[in-house]
């Protein structure tokens, strides 16, 4: 039986990974960078979060990039409002605000990402570390926010559970036993 699922799981991802590669294959290659870089709603789909955003900043500053130019980039490519922000914040670097004000009118969410970045700018140290434990604080909280959503929702998914099986359980299970213990008596 494994044996079986596994051969028909195999063989649909191997036809449905074909299928990609012959439709996008099918193109040239310039149709598909022209798509890619004129097409931004590829990235507007995209949730972006504040981890994934200082792991861009941390990519685009390691190929050399400055703050303000990988801050527009990446705002660029989110087109929300936290993108909208950071480009007005690197348009604000460019110009030579200070670091304090150029962040000042920014959302919370975008917080954690001056806080990585401040000492890059004010001090030239190299972000690398200071990004890699923000995201690893930034994922240990949304695991803990995960995990106790979890726990909060098996108490609150309880009351229902036992609503709609007891009086299956009643009528299955009890009813017949008294049934049969009432015709026993009679």
């Amino acid at each position: 039986m494994e044996t079986i699922l596994f051969l028909t799981l195999s063989i649909y991802f191997f036809q449905t990974n074909y299928n990609y590669k012959r439709t996008v294959f099918s193109q040239n290659s310039k149709t598909q960078i022209n798509d890619l870089t004129n097409n931004r709603r590829i990235f507007a789909k995209h949730r972006f979060d504040t981890g994934l955003i200082l792991q861009l900043i941390s990519a685009a500053l390691k190929a050399g990039i400055s703050i303000p130019r990988s801050l527009e980039i990446i705002g660029n490519a989110m087109e929300n409002k936290f993108g909208d922000e950071l480009k007005i914040t690197s348009k604000k670097l460019k110009l030579g605000l200070m670091w304090c004000k150029a962040w000042e009118k920014t959302s919370q969410f975008l917080a954690p990402i001056a806080d990585s970045l401040e000492d890059a700018w004010n001090n030239g140290l190299s972000p690398e570390s200071i990004i890699n434990l923000k995201i690893k604080q930034l994922r240990k909280d949304k695991l803990f926010r995960a995990k106790t959503a979890g726990e909060q929702l098996g108490v609150k998914i309880v009351v229902p559970l036992g609503l709609c099986f007891l009086p299956s359980f009643i009528f299955i299970g009890v009813l017949p036993v008294i049934i049969s213990l009432v015709n026993n008596l009679f």
